[in-house]
């Protein structure tokens, strides 16, 4: 019996759980059972955390954990760091909840491990709907090759001494790029294997989603990401992979107890990265500050009918990917809530050894947030 030296670590937040259950029970399948997973819950509602909990601890060989980010936006790399900073073994293998592994893909690992390497893996993009049994005559092509790099067998102590994936990437993009280049620099053989161990379960290519990301985000990232590039050192002013509990969001209540409340109408999002600017620095370390914004102007917009026969107009330019979009004037000289999202993100990365905490929601033409001076 071989001694088990490799966690998979998974990262999640209120997705199906069929994809979950898929991904375990190809786990529960391998010859190999010499190995752990730890389940990051990043921030679930907790109706669905319980869910998706209860189907996580039926796996033998699968631990739970729930990190309170709720109102945070998703961040990948303090998932994983938060993984990196519970597991147990020498090893962890970077997974994600859409990934089905074929039985052999422990013995393999296993076969490869060495604590001066790093393999990242390809996969076969699965269709809509698709499970491997399926798709057995389908065409085994893998992902771009160094270029996508999201799924990797890594020693814990490198990443322990190199501080853990960069927090500063979040939303989506550029993390395991970031950290595959680092772990070069550090030494570590970084080897990309071609060889097909797995299969990604679909869903739509996030960059489409739209409402996910800010204005610009992936140059925003991209740029970031080239000036780092000889720092192997990373979030060293944060307490990197930390653990949130329920009992610590004061900021999650937007209503009560708080030290500062600004109520805004109809504002531009220039105006609102001022207000938030300003009452971060009004704020005594631990205080909160609570801000509303209702965009009221927009339900006159929105409702109007030349708004909502371009709104159909512009759908079905979408859907048969023809290359028109018709725009308003109007709307121009307005800021919907998005951009209020936009400047309240970018606002939180640009200060994020200031703000101890966060959060945020998004109700119709309505912006909410807080922030915790650190």
């Amino acid at each position: 019996m071989i001694d088990n030296k490799i966690t998979f670590i998974y990262c999640y937040r209120d997705r199906d759980l069929v994809r979950v259950k898929l991904s375990l029970d190809s786990l529960k399948n391998q010859i190999n059972k010499n190995f752990k997973v730890l389940f990051i819950d990043y921030g679930s509602k907790l109706e669905i955390a319980n869910d998706v909990s209860t189907l996580v601890n039926s796996y033998d060989f699968a631990e739970y954990h729930y990190n309170d980010t709720r109102g945070k936006v998703w961040n990948r790399s303090h998932a994983l760091n938060t993984a990196i900073r519970l597991v147990e073994t020498e090893f962890v293998f970077t997974s994600d909840i859409d990934m089905i592994y074929k039985p052999g893909f422990i013995d393999h690992l296993y076969e490869n491990l060495g604590n001066n390497k790093a393999n990242f893996y390809t996969a076969v993009m699965l269709p809509d709907g698709m499970v491997p049994d399926t798709t057995k005559d389908y065409p085994e092509i893998p992902r771009t090759l160094d270029n996508a790099m999201g799924w990797a067998i890594i020693p814990v102590a490198a990443l322990k001494e190199i501080n853990g994936y960069d927090e500063f990437y979040c939303i989506y993009g550029k993390e395991d790029n970031d950290i595959a280049d680092r772990l070069r620099l550090k030494g570590l053989n970084v080897k990309y294997i071609q060889d097909i161990w797995m299969y990604h379960y679909y869903h739509p290519h996030v960059p489409r989603q739209k409402g996910i990301m800010p204005s610009m985000w992936f140059l925003f990232l991209d740029e970031y990401y080239k000036e780092m590039k000889s720092v192997i050192v990373r979030n060293n002013k944060i307490e990197w992979g930390s653990t949130i509990s329920l009992k610590e969001r004061q900021v999650s209540n937007l209503t009560d107890a708080l030290n500062t409340s600004l109520n805004l109408k109809n504002i531009s999002a220039k105006y609102f990265a001022y207000a938030i600017e300003n009452a971060l620095t009004e704020l005594n370390s631990g205080d909160i500050s609570a801000i509303t914004v209702n965009q009221e102007y927009l339900n006159t917009l929105f409702n109007s009918k030349p708004f909502k026969i371009s709104s159909s107009l512009n759908r079905i330019f979408l859907k048969f990917n023809i290359p028109l979009a018709i725009h308003s004037k109007f709307a121009n000289n307005f800021t919907d809530v998005e951009q209020v999202r936009d400047e309240f993100l970018y606002f939180t990365i640009n200060n994020r050894y200031k703000i101890r905490d966060y959060y945020y929601i998004v109700e119709g033409n309505s912006f909410m947030c807080s922030i915790q001076k650190r």
